[in-house]
């Protein structure tokens, strides 16, 4: 079961509320053999340690004993790698740590330190040591050491922090072998983690492509809308790649100016039958305009613009998060699979507002300088 709570861009209240409610539901709901995974950002952006926190009060309400939280932010599609507990952001041949990176200062979630065992210190506000956190390295897990993995884990109580290393799917398939015979023993986790775990616990292939033959039944003789709202160094160079494409026109987003809205509505009706459209917002932060007036105006034009698009993509995990539900009139969507590595495509239900059209979440610190472009040239072509 995946839930989507978009909890990135609502309140500390609001979140904390949510995750109690979500884990009572399922622990009142669900048998004794599960897990819970509280899919976090691979750039360490997000409300912890007060979501695991939430969890784990809940847990502990209902009678479930906690010995370890497990923290997995590695993410292959979008280069999120962690050697020696220290997580990186690969930019092109480069390893950079992920502390100097933009997604380090931001406004919300900011930190200091790449090493995730001083970082859940620092989340932590020291209530949990660095020296008290444990690191499954890289090196037991390519020896395939999984008796001393699995003694880790069987050692872990009082909810022990464990970060587990990891450059590709191959290391997450042995720690997992040896967690899962841990918990087959009676030890109890619960994880923050990012995309490319939940594939490998779930004993599901990641997904390397959408069937072609699928998005040519959906193909129509309009345009594509795509709306880039986050603003990151890697949105905003994707931006520009797409610039460079024939029969694709842009216009900036006015967000402080409210009465250009029916200018830029306009706009997108007069060109949406013979172009793709981009609209995007200002490429800087936009002081005292809130995430929530930014996806209000967001809201308006997707209500507004005409309906006959051929899809629609929305650069911003958190916007295209609270798009689709604006969109969606049922509460699950169908997933396509990933369009490019990292960048999923699900299936708006036939009575959205479009349609069944495909709709592209395009998470804003994912993909290569091209992969915006790709995308769109991967749509039209089919």
């Amino acid at each position: 079961m995946y839930i989507c709570t978009n909890s990135r861009a609502m309140a500390q209240n609001m979140v904390e509320k949510m995750y109690k409610e979500i884990t009572g539901n399922l622990l009142e709901n669900l048998s004794d053999n599960f897990v819970v995974i509280c899919r976090g950002d691979s750039t360490l952006r997000g409300h912890y340690p007060l979501e695991s926190n939430a969890i784990l009060e809940v847990f502990q309400d209902k009678g479930f004993e906690v010995d370890g939280e497990i923290l997995i932010p590695f993410f292959k599609e979008g280069g999120r790698i962690t050697i020696g507990g220290i997580h990186y952001v690969l930019r092109e041949k480069y390893l950079i740590p992920v502390n100097e990176t933009e997604f380090a200062k931001d406004l919300r979630f900011g930190y200091k330190h790449a090493d995730l065992r001083k970082w859940v210190e620092e989340k932590t506000k020291g209530s949990v040591k660095a020296k008290n956190v444990t690191t499954i390295s890289l090196e037991i897990l390519r020896k395939g050491d999984i008796r001393t993995i699995e003694s880790l884990l069987m050692r872990a109580n009082n909810l022990r922090r464990i970060v587990v290393d990891a450059i590709d799917y191959l290391d997450l398939k042995v720690f997992c072998i040896a967690l899962l015979n841990a918990i087959m023993q009676g030890k109890r986790f619960i994880f923050r983690t990012a995309a490319s775990f939940v594939p490998i616990i779930s004993g599901v292939q990641p997904s390397h492509g959408v069937d072609q033959n699928v998005l040519l039944r959906l193909k129509r003789n309009s345009g594509g809308l795509i709306i880039v709202s986050s603003y990151t160094n890697v949105s905003t160079r994707q931006l520009e790649k797409l610039k460079e494409l024939e029969r694709v026109l842009f216009r900036e987003i006015d967000v402080q100016n409210p009465s250009e809205m029916n200018n830029l509505i306009s706009f997108v009706n007069q060109y949406i039958s013979d172009y793709d459209i981009c609209i995007f917002t200002p490429r800087r932060y936009l002081k005292g305009i809130s995430n929530s007036e930014i996806h209000d105006t967001l809201k308006q034009i997707v209500n507004k613009v005409n309906t006959n698009i051929s899809y629609l993509i929305v650069k911003g995990g958190s916007t295209s998060y609270t798009l689709l539900k604006e969109l969606n009139k049922k509460e699950a969507v169908y997933a396509l699979g990933a369009i490019v590595p990292g960048v999923p495509v699900v299936l708006l239900d036939e009575n959205s507002r479009f349609g069944s059209i495909p709709y592209v979440i395009f998470p804003g610190n994912v993909g290569k300088p091209e992969s915006l472009a790709e995308v769109v040239k991967i749509l039209n072509k089919v």
